[in-house]
């Protein structure tokens, strides 16, 4: 009992040392007493100097997971019925969270528990041994205590507390298992796959509610299961499909005359080792089980770094990897800024980042002290390009629909349209009608996805605001403000147009449900119009005019490219997906995702004849080589 207190403590309290000094002091009273007033005498002290709020609120599911088997050990041990023992060990998981919620009191996911601060201190302040024994042990731990920074691992289902140093220990138990391992077998990466497969049909409604929550409860449950689950099951399943096909060697043609004398030429996949993934806020579930699904078919180990912006979902992820795969297979380091940039720094065989621009080239700086070669998926300003072929109406609904897909917080959303000026009115009206008819009363619509946190809705808004200060026009579409409720964070459409590249929104990745309109003459006008925004993520086009389309994709770089439609590239996983220059580096999705994490092999098997004096090539040199080489050079 007091081990496993002593963990979900320690995940809680920023201090570890502290925390250590409670299980102390708990264990102490607990054995001449039988009571945990050590600890609730001490609560408010814990919660005023100690306890990180957001690292209570992602240590919920732990408090819930552990009250009855806590319980049932407490009433063991203690000699109270099991009754007795489930009110206490509540009341104690309830006042540390309920304690950080003085406006909603002590609650646990709504459900209101026994147990007050001041009643629960009170009754037991007549008991002066058991403060005596608490304060004796906190703080004279406390007096020895120098602060440590920690960070969190899995281990079997228990969140365990790792110091930082031991990020490296936990990167060569990976690679000393893979090492030991040899060849990775097409049986044993079909088995990972399996189990990575079962992992997401098994916990997705866990981890879609969980990331739901993350939203402030403004993300439809919907979209988060096609989008980032039953298309994570097809990639994997295509992936297994086609797996023992990518293993294979491949046979390259050996030069003359070895070829014509037995010399073989192949390359061959081989793993790289040990696989780093730092996932990101705005598909958190998705974007990290598809990299780690190539990683894993390559034949890879991996260590998960989830976003420290959507920590419910980065401490599931730490409960839930342990039940499908060993320590040395996957594991999940969870932790903030600090963390995430020692994760960087850690010498992998190789390194995948999703994210921002800006945070994608400190990471590949870090990364660089140890040469680890790096995958960047970033993001940038993805153009649509409305041809004058294009029919509006369909273009209309697919761009409505791409945009405001989780709120416009994709790395692939259309970022500002540009549109011939003759239709320009029209496409806009249609913009309206799909909009309001896609999420009607969109304020309180399920289906429409509020923007991930009051920080990047200012940033929204930020962007707005200075655009309208220098000349453009808003449209607000279905309703008539930027917040229409102010305990939402759902954001309607917002079109601007008459924007100029001195605005904000023209050169920052809007990341959101903001659309600019540019508007040109002529298809030449628009290769120049896109370069200050160059490199994006993905290029859009509609139209039916092949010559426009071809004079577009040899003039304007992108990482990926649809016509005719929004994202849809991204799901074909028969295609690679990546970026170019700003918007990223590598690719990984089917074959190329394979390639990517695994090392390109050449071999090359040489003939037993000897090959080099027939033509000369073994000192001392003569006239038969200067023949060989003036019949590729000319004379010498």
């Amino acid at each position: 009992s007091l081990v496993r207190w002593s963990r979900v403590f320690r995940d809680c309290i920023s201090d570890p040392l502290t925390s250590t000094a409670y299980a102390e002091a708990l264990y102490a009273t607990t054995m001449a007493d039988g009571t945990f007033v050590p600890l609730l005498i001490r609560l408010e002290h814990v919660i005023e100097h100690n306890v990180a709020i957001d690292r209570l609120i992602q240590s919920k599911r732990i408090f819930i997971r552990e009250v009855e088997a806590i319980a049932d050990l407490t009433s063991t041990s203690l000699g109270l019925g099991k009754g007795p023992a489930r009110e206490i060990v509540k009341t104690m998981g309830v006042l540390l969270i309920g304690a950080t919620r003085s406006d909603q009191g002590p609650s646990l996911d709504g459900e209101v528990l026994p147990g007050d601060v001041e009643a629960l201190v009170a009754s037991f302040s007549s008991k002066p041994l058991f403060v005596k024994n608490a304060v004796r042990i906190i703080e004279g731990i406390r007096a020895e205590a120098d602060a440590t920074t920690v960070m969190s691992t899995a281990e079997y289902g228990n969140v365990t507390e790792l110091g930082i140093q031991n990020l490296k220990a936990l990167l060569e138990l990976q690679r000393s298992e893979f090492r030991a391992e040899g060849e990775v077998t097409y049986a044993t990466r079909v088995d990972r796959l399996q189990r990575l497969k079962a992992l997401i049909v098994e916990n997705k409604k866990e981890f879609a509610t969980t990331t739901k929550r993350e939203y402030g409860n403004e993300r439809s449950y919907e979209f988060s299961l096609f989008s980032e689950y039953a298309s994570k099951v097809e990639a994997i399943d295509y992936s297994i499909k086609h797996l023992k096909d990518w293993m294979k060697p491949i046979a390259r043609r050996a030069n003359k005359p070895m070829n014509f004398l037995g010399g073989k030429s192949q390359v061959r996949y081989f793993p790289k080792g040990v696989v780093g993934i730092i996932s990101p806020w705005n598909l958190p579930f998705g974007l990290t089980v598809a990299p780690l699904t190539s990683a894993l078919a390559a034949g890879n180990r991996a260590l998960l770094k989830p976003s420290e912006l959507v920590p419910e979902t980065a401490a599931l992820f730490s409960e839930i990897v342990p039940k499908y795969f060993r320590e040395d297979e996957v594991a999940v380091v969870t932790g903030g800024v600090d963390i995430g940039q020692r994760f960087a720094e850690l010498p992998f065989d190789h390194l995948l980042f999703t994210g921002s621009t800006n945070i994608g080239a400190r990471v590949m700086q870090a990364a660089s002290k140890n040469l680890v070669p790096v995958t960047l998926e970033l993001g940038g300003k993805s153009p649509v390009v409305i041809g004058r072929s294009a029919n509006l109406d369909l273009a209309g609904t697919r761009l409505t629909f791409g945009k405001l897909l989780n709120g416009g917080q994709l790395c692939l959303s259309p970022d500002y349209a540009l549109v011939p000026e003759d239709m320009e009115e029209q496409l806009v009206a249609r913009l309206v009608d799909e909009a309001q008819s896609m999420y009607p009363n969109i304020a309180e619509n399920v289906d429409y996805t509020g923007i991930i946190s009051e920080k990047h809705f200012a940033r929204l808004q930020s962007y707005i605001d200075d655009a309208v200060a220098k000349g453009a026009n808003v449209t607000i579409v279905g309703a008539d403000k930027t917040r229409p409720l102010e305990n939402s964070r759902r954001m309607p459409l917002h079109i601007l147009r008459n924007v100029s590249e001195d605005m904000h929104v023209m050169h920052e990745e809007i990341f959101g449900p903001v659309l600019p309109i540019m508007t040109y003459r002529d298809i030449t006008e628009v290769p120049d119009k896109i370069e200050p925004r160059r490199n994006p993520l993905a290029l859009y086009y509609f139209g039916k005019d092949k010559e426009e389309r071809e004079y577009l994709l040899n003039r304007v770089p992108s990482g990926g490219v649809c016509v005719n439609d929004i994202t849809l590239h991204y799901v074909q996983e028969d295609l690679p997906f990546g970026g170019i220059g700003a918007s990223g580096m590598g690719a990984y999705h089917g074959p190329e995702g394979f390639r990517n994490m695994s090392h390109e092999r050449a071999i090359y098997s040489q003939t037993m004849i000897d090959v080099l004096p027939i033509i000369g090539a073994r000192p001392p040199f003569g006239d038969k080589f200067r023949k060989t080489i003036s019949k590729v050079l000319g004379s010498i």
